[in-house]
């Protein structure tokens, strides 16, 4: 069966959409995809998802996100 990529992975290509979208207007409301995307990636990690009004804000709760991917990928004990 094949697997698909990391959870790593796909943190690193949301954050790099949604550093995008900031760089464009970071005022802008995400799409519902995008949106969609952080609910996901968020309950994944065991976080609580939050309103994300403007793509500024998406960008905050996904490096929330991705501090808590990266923290539950490192093995107790691990320098990192």
């Amino acid at each position: 069966m094949a697997k698909g990529p990391d959870r790593e992975a796909v943190v690193r290509g949301f954050m790099a959409l949604v550093l995008d979208m900031v760089r464009v207007d970071p005022e802008r409301r995400p799409s519902a995809d995008m949106t969609r995307w952080y609910r996901e990636l968020a309950m994944q990690a065991g976080l609580a998802p939050v309103p994300v009004p403007t793509a500024r804000v998406l960008l905050d709760e996904g490096l929330r996100v991705a501090k808590a991917v990266r923290e539950a990928e490192t093995p107790v004990g691990a320098a990192g």
